[in-house]
């Protein structure tokens, strides 16, 4: 771990909070990243990889049709969490 100052996070953050500008240099995209999760105290994961870089990430149909699927779910588990739990709730 090393030391961070406030013009590498800066540096990060611009980096970061403009991909399209950086969609060729992942590398560099990647290295950001891991700047501010080490500047949080946090670790580098790996599955927020495509929320951090959005121009790289081509859309999967697939994918797609599962978050709708899970979307148009959410009231019907919601309601059985909660009547599981005892507040009552009617299923959608």
């Amino acid at each position: 771990m090393h030391t961070l100052d406030s013009n590498s996070i800066a540096a990060a953050k611009n980096v970061i909070g403009k991909p399209s500008l950086y969609a060729g240099q992942t590398h560099l995209r990647f290295a950001a990243y891991a700047i501010l999760v080490e500047a949080r105290g946090g670790v580098f994961r790996s599955e927020n990889i495509p929320r951090m870089m959005p121009a790289e990430v081509e859309p999967d149909p697939e994918r797609s049709e599962l978050a709708r699927a899970i979307e148009r779910a959410q009231p019907a588990i919601r309601a059985a969490a909660a009547r599981v739990r005892g507040f009552g709730g009617d299923a959608a």
